[in-house]
């Protein structure tokens, strides 16, 4: 905006459109801040020389007065070396902020690879921080960094919502099938005792027919016939026949 309108910001201001911003730098320690910040600086600097002419002057467009535009309204040329490379960005790019949204909807490659590796909103948070450190930071710019890290942040949080409501709903499956299974394997156990209580009556029983038909023959006899029936161990069969459901040496 143009230099004398619209009033200068209050502390309270900028601390409150800066707000949401430290939670996208929340996860980077101070060192890796430092490091962002300085391959931010050198993509910017870097656009700024990309822009100079052959005699290294870029046009300026700093400060943003009525007076500089009638005079200039295409920037007053002036040396690189110096410059801010915001200042040289056009009439309406004021600051680091204004800056980041230009390189970034103008898809400079240096500045895309920043974002890529570091995230986009963390790389804005920080341009927000460069600009803030001046009281006179424009309004307009903390206002428009403010409603596009807000809106990220409700994607983030719509996000991690589904997440958890994902997460919740596996956890409540997982409790489900582990209770089957528990289930399961309970039914599946009182399956297993009633058959072999079945299978041991059966042999009982014929044993006990064995011995009507055959009163003669011997214990190792019932059992050579019974194990035409059932495959099982003599001991087995023997303790079955004495009503004993532990196996005992012949």
């Amino acid at each position: 905006m143009l230099s004398g309108l619209g009033g200068t910001l209050t502390d309270y201001q900028r601390c409150a459109l800066f707000e949401v911003a430290p939670f996208w730098t929340r996860n980077s320690s101070p060192e890796q801040l430092r490091k962002i910040v300085g391959e931010i600086l050198s993509c910017f600097e870097y656009w700024k020389v990309s822009h100079a002419d052959s005699a290294g002057q870029v046009k300026v467009f700093h400060p943003l007065t009525i007076d500089q535009l009638l005079s200039h309204p295409d920037g007053k040329l002036k040396p690189a070396k110096g410059v801010a490379p915001w200042h040289c960005a056009g009439p309406f790019v004021q600051n680091e902020i204004d800056l980041a949204f230009k390189l970034w909807l103008d898809s400079d490659a240096p500045f895309d690879t920043v974002l890529n590796n570091y995230g986009t909103c963390q790389v804005f948070a920080l341009c927000g921080g460069l600009a803030i450190r001046r009281k006179d930071v424009e309004a307009d710019s903390l206002i428009r960094l403010n409603g596009f890290l807000s809106e990220q942040l409700v994607v983030y949080a719509d996000m991690a919502s589904e997440w958890i409501i994902k997460n919740s709903k596996s956890s409540e499956q997982r409790r489900r099938q582990d209770e089957g299974l528990k289930t399961a394997r309970e039914i599946s156990a009182q399956k297993r005792s009633e058959k072999a209580k079945q299978q041991r009556e059966n042999i009982r029983r014929m044993a006990f027919e064995y011995f009507q038909s055959r009163p003669a023959d011997n214990v190792e006899a019932a059992i050579a016939h019974i194990r035409k029936y059932v495959r099982l161990a003599p001991a087995t069969i023997l303790a079955t026949i004495k009503g004993s459901d532990q196996p005992c040496a012949l």
